[in-house]
């Protein structure tokens, strides 16, 4: 996770920006609710983690993707610069090529959460239950 203490400002305007002008807020607030919709637990590259990164990745290629993939790498920059660790951006990076090639089939939100749920599985399986016996 990043450090917040080591916030680089000349670089999350062009960011903000972005999202204000092209209105991508909403996708944004979307994709970090939905790992809570669901009852996922959020740690670094954990299954809320990577369902926040599905869900973000593949609504912005599905409704703005002219501007997904800079501003979801620029994302993972950002948090590189603020100290977030090699190993979880290159996760997040992988996961964000996941989702975007799913924005790109998807026609509504609910392809999106269907096959974003279809990928959490493949790329975060789930904690096996034990039977106790």
């Amino acid at each position: 996770m990043a450090d917040p203490s080591r916030s680089v400002p000349w670089l999350e305007w062009p960011q903000k920006m972005a999202a204000n002008l092209f209105n991508v807020m909403e996708t944004t607030d979307y994709a970090a609710e939905r790992p809570y919709q669901l009852g996922l637990p959020m740690e670094p590259n954990g299954r809320g983690d990577t369902m926040r990164h599905l869900a973000w990745a593949a609504e912005m290629q599905r409704q703005h993707p002219w501007l997904a993939g800079m501003v979801l790498n620029g994302h993972e920059v950002l948090g590189m610069v603020q100290g977030q660790p090699l190993a979880e951006a290159r996760h997040d990076l992988g996961v964000n090529r996941v989702g975007r090639a799913i924005g790109t089939r998807s026609q509504s939100r609910a392809d999106t959460e269907a096959w974003t749920g279809e990928a959490l599985d493949r790329l975060v399986p789930p904690p096996r239950q034990f039977s106790g016996r």
